[in-house]
């Protein structure tokens, strides 16, 4: 090795430069032990670098086998570092993460050897380690520690062995045991050795080379010897990490701050729980939600409501991303819309329509129709004829109507606008009260007596209508107030009527029926006469506009949000991870892996991240979406609305923006670190 005008310079500001090496000449034998001396800031440990190509000369010529290395590329210099050099260092740069064993057998592995059990033994045991080789580096002592750096810059079978300080951390006894091992392996190697130890220099040296100040000022053997040019490189080339040892360090560098991680998958985890949360209201689709919403909690009966919208609005949540919703009011439904409702529900369907308010006015005609007092009697005494007059509005059904109510029917259903047939508990009063109409007194013993007489059951009061029936509901006092015999409480009447708020409909089983009505209900809408709802228990109307803010606005804001934050935590943990690893890093440079070695290692450390952070978010958002649907839900009566069921892509549309934005997040600061010269990592 030729060493020519060799000069190193480093900037340390704009203006100031500090110059490490000025000008070195020296040549270097193909073996033996050679001693740099010199004080601290002498330049010893830079000149030490440059030769084994952990830093780069600013100018000069180091001749290697007939070939300047200060003009290798990266590739280059990773095949030279591998093959040709092998390093002792002073705080012995061992990997903590190995065992004795795998800090040894990974210099010979990235050199491309698969089996190297057999030589990681004999040369442990040159080393005085045999036996050593399932130990942790934590458990070894100093002169341990430096005999395995040792014994992994000897299984690389390379030409030099370059040893910054070897000896400096270690006692004299160990010190003067490993310059022993030193001289021993410079008979068939040059071992080029950086030291402040004159002492030991004089007495294991075969050449001192003295330097100060940047300069040379002695060198016991100034001539150029053994000097042997050959252009044949070593056919060794530089191989990969294996991926098992690469995982191996990957995932034992967790340990370090394990604080911050805590924090950053802790943080990440609940960013993208938030952002799976909003990709699944992104999934919403609330004909679906409603169909088996009436499925799963065994909805039978709906009511089918007209609405026609009245204006534009904006609510205050919605506000915040800008969403506006359309507002409307219920309106009355007419003999057209009865039409229309028969066909598209299915006229075979059992049908009512029916008005949601209290009768009040035909209560107080009875009650004033006698004697208050002899009211009371009667209704104490015959609690089971009379059972309630709570009247509720207004019924019209199709003739197999009270069919299928298992109601009885006297006289007929109204048959004209001005009709009406009445409840049992209105005949009831009649014939206990009396009837009375135009000044004129009537007892009523059968509801023969009562059929075409007429009364006033309009709220307002003005027409009479003509009675042409009596509805038997057979219910008794407790269960007339049940869901099954509601329509005891109203009055029969034809359905060109006329004060229809709301149709009442008996659900079909046939699931492809239901699915046709749901879609009937999100899709039917007519600017001019309106729009029409299905309300049942599940309350669902009250939810208007839940798509349009989760799918449309919120989820797209949110997971905007969230991912910018998750990209933040995530490069923030990510840097500082690399960033305390760059001694490790730069250990691994030093023998030799590339770049491909080092994205292997951090691959493998980002892989168990977004594993962990995968998990944690998946199942929180999973959390995330069971609390939403049961605040959506009503628990307390039983109804459950799932609005963001499982969707089989959740899963892999996470896994994948996790892993991307972690990738995204470690790409830069891998890609800086493993740019720079091993010595840069390793100050």
């Amino acid at each position: 090795m030729q060493v020519k005008d060799l000069k190193r310079t480093y900037k340390i500001s704009k203006t100031d430069e500090l110059n490490a090496l000025k000008g070195l000449t020296f040549d270097l034998p193909e073996s033996g032990m050679v001693f740099i001396l010199g004080k601290s800031g002498s330049g010893k440990s830079t000149l030490l670098n440059i030769l084994g190509g952990l830093d780069k000369a600013t100018s000069g010529e180091i001749i290697y086998k007939g070939k300047d290395i200060n003009c290798y590329t990266q590739s280059q210099l990773n095949k030279y570092r591998n093959v040709e050099c092998g390093f002792i260092f002073q705080e012995y740069n061992v990997i903590p993460e190995l065992n004795v064993f795998e800090n040894v057998a990974i210099a010979a592995q990235l050199q491309g050897e698969k089996e190297v059990t057999a030589r990681v033994e004999d040369v442990l045991k040159k080393v005085d380690l045999d036996g050593y080789g399932n130990r942790k580096i934590s458990q070894l002592s100093g002169g341990q520690k430096q005999r395995v750096a040792i014994a992994r810059a000897l299984i690389k079978q390379s030409g030099i062995i370059l040893a910054d300080e070897p000896t400096g951390a270690l006692d004299s006894v160990t010190g003067e045991s490993i310059f022993g091992l030193l001289k021993e392996i410079s008979k068939e190697k040059l071992v080029i050795v950086v030291s402040h130890d004159r002492d030991f220099a004089e007495r294991f040296a075969d050449r001192i080379i003295e330097l100060a100040d940047g300069k040379i000022v002695s060198d016991s053997d100034g001539g150029y010897k053994n000097i042997e040019k050959d252009d044949n490189a070593d056919s060794r080339t530089t191989k990969s990490i294996p991926l098992k040892t690469a995982y191996n360090i990957g995932i034992k560098n967790f340990k370090y701050h394990p604080l911050r991680m805590f924090f950053c998958i802790f943080f990440s985890s609940i960013c993208f729980t938030l952002l799976g949360v909003a990709i699944s209201a992104s999934f919403i689709n609330v004909e679906k939600t409603y169909y088996n919403s009436l499925i799963d909690n065994n909805i039978r009966q709906v009511n089918v409501t007209k609405h026609r919208y009245k204006g534009i609005g904006e609510s205050t949540l919605m506000g915040i991303f800008g969403a506006e919703y359309r507002s409307s009011t219920p309106v009355l439904i007419d003999g057209d819309d009865y039409g229309l409702l028969c066909e598209k529900l299915g006229a075979e369907e059992f049908v009512a329509l029916s008005n949601n308010g209290k009768v009040n006015r035909f209560q107080e005609q009875l009650l004033l129709l006698k004697d208050r007092e002899k009211f009371l009697e009667i209704w104490d005494a015959h609690p089971d004829l009379i059972k309630s007059i709570n009247l509720n509005g207004y019924v019209h059904l199709p003739e197999n109507g009270l069919n299928k109510l298992g109601f009885e029917l006297t006289g007929k259903l109204p048959a004209n606008k001005l009709e009406v047939a009445v409840p049992e508990s209105v005949y009831n009063a009649f014939a206990l009260l009396g009837y009375s109409c135009e000044g004129r007194e009537y007892e009523i013993n059968s509801p023969d007596d009562l059929i075409g007489k007429k009364i006033q059951v309009d709220e307002r009061g003005v027409e009479y209508y003509t009675v042409t029936g009596v509805v038997y509901s057979d219910c008794t006092v407790k269960d007339c107030q049940s869901e099954k015999h509601n329509y005891h409480e109203k009055f029969y009447v034809h359905e060109d009527f006329g004060n229809f708020k709301y149709v009442e409909y008996e659900l079909p089983q046939d699931k492809n029926k239901l699915k046709e009505i749901v879609n009937f209900e999100f899709n039917y809408e007519d600017e001019e006469s309106g729009f029409f709802r299905l309300e049942s228990e599940l309350a669902f109307n009250d939810y208007d506009g839940v798509d349009v803010y989760l799918k449309q606005k919120a989820g797209f804001y949110l997971s905007a949000v969230f991912g910018v934050l998750s990209v933040l935590l995530l490069a923030n943990f990510l840097t500082a991870s690399i960033n305390s690893q760059r001694k490790q890093m730069g250990v691994l440079k030093s023998m030799g892996a590339g770049k491909t070695s080092l994205i292997k290692i951090y691959a493998a450390n980002m892989g168990i991240t977004v594993g962990i952070i995968f998990a944690c978010s998946y199942i929180l958002t999973l959390i995330g979406n069971w609390l939403f649907n049961l605040y959506m839900s009503n628990p307390a009566a039983g109804i459950v609305m799932n609005f963001m069921p499982f969707n089989g892509w959740l899963p892999l549309i996470l896994f994948v923006i996790i892993g991307a934005v972690t990738a995204a997040s470690c790409f830069v600061p891998l890609i800086k670190a493993v740019n720079k010269y091993p010595a840069e990592h390793l100050r």
